[in-house]
């Protein structure tokens, strides 16, 4: 940086004043760079229109020059990955991909199911495998079947965290980035969880110390637990690690959580506040918890929102929290007919958000085609805009992946994709795993195809389960 500015000073005056303006609009990239298009944004119908912008950095030092792309992904395949943008993971048994990290180098971390393990992937920035993990970019935790690490992050030491079931049981595991157990972490590297019956971290998230915050569902009650960077659930948050919810004696899911910057958890799912067992009626339900692991009674004066979109099933599947601390949750919910793709803004205080949304009353809900379009996951990107990604034509022969992008606003952003929207059909029965972005701005999609067939004998479509292909997206 020092060099950037001795190479101001000797510009002349024309040339520093061009070189001011830039720097000062490309601030929130954090670094000089050139633009390669506008940036102005304008809205028609309803529709956010953005310019392509793709933002080239450059770094200098007295011996070298380095230049870097930062991406405003667009909703296309990224062909400088795998040479198609597409990577697929194909073996004789189940391969299911569930959960995807990318360290700052852009190397990816998947987690999932090979053959009922506990599965996990290593890809370089090009797709190609990662041999420095565990020699030839794939690893397993073995035991039973049915398996499946459903959530990976890298915490701040650079250590793989993973959060899943295993055996009817909530697990944690933890490994080194080349493929080799950490023993150092609860016993021998795992941390089960067993609860009275089948129970299942869905989601991780960690904070800045190293502890570790799991969302999941026991016996039929969300739960939240915290533990610390040795594996130990932390005796100080709620009952001795572990905070439980239930509305009464039948359904409610933990699906994602959040920190947000006063290390306050923020929880999403689905809630039965019916208490009549309908999954047809169940909600939408955010949560917070105050950094101790008690309802934060200043979130929606109970620290509880539960959210209705039409008296039918609607299910919270992502949560985000941007840098005004207002609460996104990425969600589908049902119209009468099929399900839609949702996303709703609630403010810091834990109402809904009346700024946002096309119609101002919190949320932005989009129809792709008249049939079941369900989210599973949601991020922002380094702008603020809002990606929501899951599966269209859900329930038929040929269910597809779907990406959808909106403004900071909840309008949905034109220039991503088509219209909107992008979709990625592998010729099969696609669903989804998880979505996250690379310190570049590329989204990066872990999910998994499959064959799924009518069978004549019992009159119904079946999956034939062997034929499971764990498969990884770029787009840019």
């Amino acid at each position: 940086m020092k060099n950037w500015f001795i190479l101001i000073m000797a510009l002349t005056a024309v040339s520093v004043v061009f070189v001011i303006a830039l720097f000062v609009g490309c601030a929130e990239r954090h670094e000089i760079a050139e633009l390669t298009a506008g940036t102005t944004s304008t809205t028609s119908g309803g529709i956010a229109v953005d310019p392509i912008v793709d933002v080239t950095t450059t770094t200098s030092t007295t011996t070298s020059t380095t230049s870097t792309t930062l991406y405003s992904a667009r909703g296309v395949l990224d062909t400088s990955f795998s040479g198609d943008g597409v990577v697929v993971h194909s073996s004789a048994s189940t391969d299911l991909g569930s959960g995807v990290a990318i360290d700052s180098s852009g190397t990816i971390y998947v987690t999932g199911c090979n053959n009922g393990e506990i599965a996990f992937w290593s890809y370089n920035d090009n797709g190609a495998l990662n041999t420095g993990f565990s020699g030839d970019g794939r690893q397993t935790y073995p035991g039973g079947g049915g398996n499946v690490g459903k959530s990976i992050v890298l915490d701040s030491a650079g250590r793989l965290v993973v959060a899943g079931y295993h055996s009817r049981n909530s697990i944690l595991l933890r490994y080194n980035t080349n493929g080799t157990i950490d023993t150092g972490f609860g016993d021998e590297g795992v941390k089960v969880y067993e609860g009275a019956g089948f129970d299942y971290w869905n989601n991780l998230v960690t904070d800045t110390s190293n502890n570790y915050f799991t969302v999941g569902t026991v016996e039929k009650d969300i739960i939240v637990a915290k533990y610390s960077s040795d594996g130990d659930p932390v005796a100080g948050f709620a009952d001795e690690g572990f905070w439980h919810y239930r509305t009464g004696a039948y359904n409610d899911a933990g699906w994602d959580l959040a920190l947000d910057g006063d290390d306050k958890i923020v929880v999403t799912g689905f809630i039965d506040d019916t208490d009549n067992g309908s999954s047809a009626e169940q909600d939408i339900g955010v949560i917070r918890l105050t950094s101790s692991g008690s309802p934060d009674n200043t979130f929606s004066a109970d620290g509880k929102e539960i959210i209705n979109y039409a008296d039918l099933a609607d299910r919270g599947r992502g949560v985000v929290i941007d840098d005004l601390g207002r609460v996104l949750i990425g969600a589908h919910v049902h119209n009468g007919s099929n399900y839609d793709f949702a996303v709703y803004r609630l403010t810091a205080a834990g109402e809904l958000d009346t700024t946002f949304g096309p119609d101002g009353n919190g949320r932005a809900v989009v129809d792709y085609n008249a049939s079941n379009d369900e989210v599973e996951g949601i991020c922002l990107d380094k702008s603020g805009k809002i990606l929501l990604a899951g599966m269209t034509d859900g329930r038929t022969d040929d269910r597809d992946m779907l990406v959808a992008r909106f403004s900071q606003d909840g309008i949905l952003d034109e220039s991503f994709g088509e219209e909107g929207f992008y979709k990625y059909d592998s010729g099969r029965y696609d669903s989804f795993g998880s979505v996250t972005l690379d310190n570049l701005g590329r989204i990066v999609i872990a999910s998994s195809s499959y064959d799924y067939h009518y069978v004549e004998a019992r009159d119904r479509m079946e999956i034939n389960i062997d034929s499971y292909d764990m498969f990884l997206l770029r787009l840019k």
